[in-house]
């Protein structure tokens, strides 16, 4: 049997769903009239046996259950224990006639919400509503604990899938907690392996920045470096740090909360473009000299083309103005390299006589090394 009453709430808008449990539907119908008086929108559903009590537990669980004490064949008790196992929270007022208050306070005890004497239903409407304010707080803690569990969950996930290291450190370098991540970094099999390290000082590569950090995190609270760290293996990886002093809230000790970020490979190469950066002013002050000394040999070689063309042949005026066309061939080889040093030479892919090449190339290195190495080579 369903009857439904649609009055005002004072504790939810949503009508209250009442599973009267007993095997007299004339004591079902005493109270609800009793309940009439409530001022509250509830819908109300009993069942007069055992089976049709368990089956619809199951399939429309109620929010409040109020059942006899004494059945045929079964009592409250049982269904305590079947409320307790099936729709644990939900609130049970039992029904009795027996008088004295042991009943009550086993029955209370056991888990039943309240104990009313059919002799007393004027309590059973402020049973009820007690029984609704207690229904409404459970469900609103279990919610409470459920996305406070998801948000837990959520954090975790963020934590050991994130790109960055991150790890709780005390104030005086115990490390509290890591991720997989920063295991991965220092090349640790799993965080309980770093937590195992003991202190952050053995991460550090210099003592003296580690002392400096840790002073800035106990003054300002706050620290962003750049430092050098030393994985398992020993090898060194540069790492940007960035950490707060935060406070943990379960036993109020202060501590920092530390990201760590590799930045070994960019480190690397921002070095190597600061290098070629040095380099660049070099090349273009070679090129700009090499044009201009070009313009001087060329100069060179074409007097001395004229001289070789007006002297006469085999005399040492020739072979003098010869010699100086070879030093200006020489020289002008030396400004194509210095040229294609700065990077400022059309190449164009011609034939070229490998032994003669490696000459001309080592008698430049040779006025670049100097005089204490010497060069041998074997064509």
């Amino acid at each position: 049997m369903s009857i439904t009453l649609a009055k005002s709430s004072s504790v939810e808008a949503k009508p209250l769903r009442l599973l009267i449990v007993g095997d007299d539907p004339r004591d079902a119908g005493l109270y609800l009239r009793c309940l009439e008086r409530l001022g509250i929108a509830f819908q109300a559903d009993t069942v007069l046996t055992e089976e049709d009590f368990v089956h619809e537990l199951r399939e429309r669980p109620a929010d409040i259950v109020l059942s006899d004490y004494l059945m045929r064949g079964w009592t409250g008790m049982d269904v305590l224990a079947q409320v307790s196992e099936t729709c644990p929270g939900v609130p049970l007022i039992i029904v009795g006639e027996t008088p004295g208050d042991e009943l009550a306070a086993e029955c209370i005890k056991r888990g039943a919400s309240d104990y009313v004497r059919k002799d007393q239903l004027s309590r059973l409407s402020i049973a009820v509503i007690r029984a609704q304010k207690e229904s409404f707080l459970r469900r609103s803690e279990r919610c409470a604990r459920e996305a406070l569990r998801e948000g837990e969950a959520r954090y975790r996930s963020l934590v050991e899938n994130v790109a960055s290291g991150v790890c709780g450190i005390s104030m005086d370098g115990i490390i509290l907690h890591a991720n997989s991540s920063l295991a991965r970094m220092l090349g640790y099999d799993s965080p309980e392996d770093v937590l195992a390290a003991g202190n952050v000082a053995s991460f550090f590569r210099h003592s003296c920045v580690r002392d400096e950090v840790l002073a800035q995190y106990r003054q300002d609270g706050r620290a962003d470096s750049t430092v050098e760290w030393q994985r398992k293996d020993g090898k060194t990886i540069t790492v940007r740090t960035v950490g707060w002093r935060a406070r943990d809230p379960q036993h109020g000790n202060e501590y920092v909360e530390m990201t760590v970020e590799n930045v070994t490979e960019r480190f690397t190469l921002e070095k190597q473009l600061i290098q070629a950066q040095k380099f660049e002013p070099i090349g273009q002050l070679a090129g700009g000299i090499a044009h201009d000394f070009g313009n001087m040999i060329g100069a060179i070689i074409g007097w001395a083309d004229l001289g070789v063309e007006e002297s006469t042949p085999g005399s040492r005026l020739r072979s003098h103005f010869e010699k100086v066309r070879h030093q200006a061939d020489r020289a002008a080889a030396l400004t194509r390299q210095l040229l294609a040093f700065a990077r400022r030479q059309v190449l164009e892919p011609v034939d070229i006589d490998l032994n003669q090449a490696v000459i001309e190339t080592l008698s430049l290195l040779e006025k670049v090394i100097g005089s204490n190495i010497q060069i041998s080579a074997n064509l």
